[in-house]
Parts: C-alpha cells; structure tokens; sequence
C-alpha cells in the first residue's frame, strides 16, 4: 500500500520563540505493508506539539549541543 506521509521540519534555526513560519509540511510517497497474522499496526498523528527540549536542537548553537551527544542541532529543511 503506498501512502503520502506528511511531515514537518523547520525553515531555518531559530533564535527565539517559535513561531508557524518558521516550519514547513512537506510530503512523500511511502510504501506500507502489514504482514498477515502480525500485531503491527499503522498509526496516523492528527497533533504534534513541540517540546521544550526541541527547541534548543532548532537554533543553530547551544550548550545542550555540546553536553550530550544525541542533542545534535536539526537541519532546517531535512528529517531528523
């Protein structure tokens, strides 16, 4: 079964507060199969929400960056 799957990332980093234009909903074509019998199932999101934490990951440097190495900065325009 072949899905669009939507997805947001951000414009650019981001020195303050968060606001709508900085992110974008982008979209691709994925491909979905269930096997029969399994357990799986297919999930859709109707919200997201930002979480403080993320918002340290959207600016383009911060001390959590440098203290813990998964707290990598996101790359605007890419998934992470």
């Amino acid at each position: 079964m072949e899905l669009t799957n939507k997805y947001i990332v951000i414009k650019h980093y981001i020195e303050d507060a968060p606001k709508e234009s900085h992110f974008e909903v982008k979209s691709e074509a994925i491909g979905l199969s269930l096997k029969p019998g399994s357990d799986d199932v297919i999930v859709k999101n109707l919200y997201i929400s930002i979480d403080p934490y993320l918002i340290n990951r959207m600016k383009s440097h911060s001390a959590s960056h440098n203290a813990i190495s998964f707290a990598s900065p996101l790359i605007p325009g890419q998934r992470s």
